[in-house]
């Protein structure tokens, strides 16, 4: 501290150079006179910063959205008046009421009594599905030069097919899964087959014949109980000569057995690939032709070639 004589430095209480005594009392005063910080909450400036859960308009966002934190929130934060606070608080509550008690609330048909009581149906009738997929018995047919729909020519299963006589190729839209393409004849050669085994012919799986080849298919357990075979309908026949002719113009647009009436000749369709047809017909029997190609599709702007015989359209549904 400074000597209050001389103004010298002073280690204790005695001054080294004027010899100048210092009580106590004076160092502590003057020692009292250390730094102190500046006080805001002492000071005339303060300042509040409002929180953002006490902003009017959150407050109002959580009455409507969510009342209970809403309610608390007004209540602790907000001077809007007691009335006001407890009309708003009234208004709430009678609208939480009637939403829980409402007449129209569809309590009774979400309620778990209301629910088990289907459960069984549904069970049922899946029990009931179940059986229907389960009825299966043997099946065997003959089929000529033709396109037969699993579930509907024949029933779905697993197939042995047997060549019975003749020779064409035999092919199935599933041939690349479970199906076949295949030369078959009777009696065989070194290009064709007699038989081919376990044929997988689903529902809605196409058999295409071709040629003079008679095909018998085989099964231990064929779907009879979906089949839904087809008819024709020998009164709305169509006869046609040589040329060119558009389904849905020249004739019906439909599903057809195609039969030959006059000599042999070439038959073909522009849909060949799609249900369509390409075959030599006519009055059949020579080994040469074809007599009949079951259940052609000859869908609308089909075009029907006939060339150097004649044929007889027979719808079929």
């Amino acid at each position: 501290m400074k000597c209050p004589n001389c103004g010298g430095n002073m280690e204790g209480y005695t001054c080294p150079y004027c010899d100048t005594q210092v009580e106590p009392s004076e160092k502590k005063n003057e020692d009292s006179r250390a730094y102190k910080p500046f006080n805001y909450t002492d000071s005339s400036y303060q300042y509040t910063v409002e929180k953002w859960y006490t902003k009017t308009w959150v407050i109002i966002l959580f009455l409507i959205f969510f009342f209970p934190v809403g309610l608390f929130l007004m209540w602790r934060y907000k001077e809007w008046g007691k009335v006001t606070k407890i009309v708003i608080t009234v208004i709430i509550a009678l609208m939480a009421i009637w939403g829980f008690f409402s007449p129209d609330a569809p309590k009774e048909d979400a309620s778990p009594a209301n629910v088990q009581p289907a459960a069984p149906a549904k069970q049922e009738a899946k029990k009931e599905v179940q059986k229907e997929a389960l009825v299966a018995e043997p099946y065997e047919s003959e089929y000529s030069a033709g396109i037969y729909t699993a579930g509907i020519d024949f029933p779905a299963g697993t197939y042995t097919l047997t060549a019975v006589s003749g020779s064409g190729n035999v092919s199935s839209s599933n041939m690349f899964s479970g199906g076949l393409n295949e030369v078959m004849s009777n009696p065989k050669d070194e290009y064709s087959i007699d038989s081919f085994n376990n044929a997988v012919l689903k529902q809605g799986v196409e058999l295409s014949i071709g040629g003079t080849a008679i095909i018998r298919l085989s099964s231990p357990e064929a779907d009879v109980s979906a089949l839904k075979p087809r008819s024709a309908v020998p009164e709305e026949t169509v006869d046609l000569g040589s040329g060119n002719f558009v389904a849905g113009t020249d004739f019906p647009a439909g599903v057809y057995n195609v039969i030959g009436t006059g000599g042999n000749g070439n038959v073909s369709s522009s849909n060949l690939y799609d249900g369509g047809i390409n075959e030599i017909m006519g009055p059949g029997g020579d080994g040469f032709g074809i007599h009949e190609f079951k259940n052609v599709s000859l869908p609308e702007g089909t075009t029907l070639t006939v060339s150097s015989t004649s044929i007889q359209l027979v719808p079929v549904r």
